[in-house]
């Protein structure tokens, strides 16, 4: 859990805890003599009713403040009531009691205390220490509060930012859905940072609309930019998982999913990064991908990880159908989907999450059986796999060897495939000049 978040989670304790030092501070201090003059009656009247006095105005602003917000964001009775919630009755309840207290001491009748074994010589003390205190706790309190109400109009921003994007689409304002895509990437940071009550999937489903729309648009800087956005999004959930059973993991998966239909549709339009030397932009939807999957791997997050092998095979095998390669490489962006897949094997192998370096594995060969039934050019494809196979070691075994012994189990795993696994890996051993077993 990082820090901003552990301190949203826990401020409002934070502010008991810091006004009860400040009442055994105060509550230590020497207080002038007793006497019960009547100056030093006035003082002390005078004290409590400035004190009951600064809280009820206080609290007017904060009313006045939350009313005139609430107004603001008005776009429903549905986001109003988001200002009608236990967190602002307790406030409201908890001000006037604030404000009440230092009234009762002003009423109250110190001989009535020695009843319950309070000395009248302390009761002066008592009094003021607890008002003042009470002051300080009303004061520090907007703290935790304020942080809450904009947490609140920053959420209900998002409608806004749908429907500047949804503007910016049919007018073609790239300027200004880029824009959008930056605001919308920042707000999907800052809520898992701070406090994640929120659901980020109104975030998630509208970067992947944009993304979908600026495919079909041919706006490569704006894809580009929403896949970073969902890529910032994605690393901040990993970091923040503590729980793999948790909502963190369903919004992981969703953020890896929407990347890559982002992917997907990508591969399917053909979009190329012109200034990057031509590279598909499903070159970006793969590195954010893998980023995502590594990041987890590394904190041993099976289920994300798994996730992420399934997601990058798919963009693989899409490239694979569709024939789409890099600049001169018609291999390239499956060269580029294997080496993801091996890069999180051996994250996983090192971390020893055995299954996800297998599974890494079974997903290299469902990706050379479909370039065999496409007929990417297989035997340049068994050449190239080789020869990365024999560059990777992994903790126990070579890559290449853990490849071939895992055959059978990657063919059980796609019966449809099996013909074509059957070929590519006679075509594997022959160009490892190894024998089939």
């Amino acid at each position: 859990m990082s820090i901003k978040k552990w301190m949203f989670r826990h401020l409002w304790i934070g502010c008991i805890i810091i006004t009860l030092i400040a009442w055994f501070i105060i509550y230590s201090l020497p207080l002038p003599q007793v006497n019960n003059s009547p100056s030093q009656i006035n003082d002390s009247s005078n004290l409590l009713t400035a004190i009951s006095t600064n809280l009820a105005a206080i609290f007017a602003l904060v009313f006045a403040v939350t009313t005139f917000l609430a107004e603001m964001i008005k776009g429903s009775y549905k986001e109003m009531d988001y200002f009608l919630r236990k967190k602002f009755i307790f406030i409201c309840i908890f001000f006037s009691a604030l404000i009440i207290y230092p009234l009762l001491v002003l009423k109250t009748n110190i001989d009535i205390l020695t009843v319950i074994g309070i000395d009248n010589i302390d009761v002066p003390n008592l009094s003021i220490t607890t008002s003042i205190a009470v002051m300080v706790l009303g004061i520090i309190v907007l703290i935790p509060y304020t942080l809450d109400i904009f947490k609140i109009v920053k959420f209900n921003a998002i409608p806004k930012l749908k429907h500047e994007a949804k503007i910016a689409l049919a007018e073609d304002r790239e300027t200004s859905l880029w824009k959008v895509i930056e605001d919308l990437s920042y707000l999907g940071e800052d809520f898992i940072e701070s406090d994640y009550k929120y659901h980020m999937g109104y975030i998630i489903d509208e970067l992947k609309h944009i993304g979908f729309k600026t495919v079909e648009k041919n706006w490569v800087d704006e894809t580009l930019s929403t896949l970073t956005g969902l890529n910032k999004i994605g690393l901040k959930i990993v970091e923040d998982i503590s729980d793999e059973n948790g909502q963190e993991i369903l919004d992981a998966a969703k953020v890896l999913k929407a990347i890559k239909e982002i992917g997907l549709k990508a591969v399917d339009k053909k979009l190329l990064n012109v200034g990057t030397a031509d590279i598909p932009v499903a070159f970006d939807a793969l590195s954010a991908i893998g980023t995502i999957g590594v990041d987890a791997a590394n904190k041993k997050l099976s289920k994300v990880s798994l996730k992420s092998l399934e997601e990058i095979l798919a963009i693989g095998i899409k490239a694979a159908e569709d024939d789409l390669g890099m600049s001169h490489d018609p291999l390239g962006l499956i060269e580029q989907t294997s080496d993801r897949l091996m890069e999180m094997g051996i994250k996983a192998d090192k971390v020893n999450l055995n299954d996800i370096t297998k599974k890494s594995i079974h997903s290299v060969w469902i990706l050379s059986a479909n370039i065999q039934k496409y007929h990417r050019e297989p035997e340049e494809w068994a050449k190239k796999l080789c020869k990365k196979l024999n560059g990777f070691k992994l903790q126990n075994q070579t890559a290449i060897i853990l490849f071939q012994n895992e055959f059978s189990i990657a063919k059980e795993l796609r019966p449809d495939l099996s013909i074509e696994n059957d070929s590519f890996k006679e075509i594997f051993d022959n160009c490892c000049n190894r024998t089939p077993e």
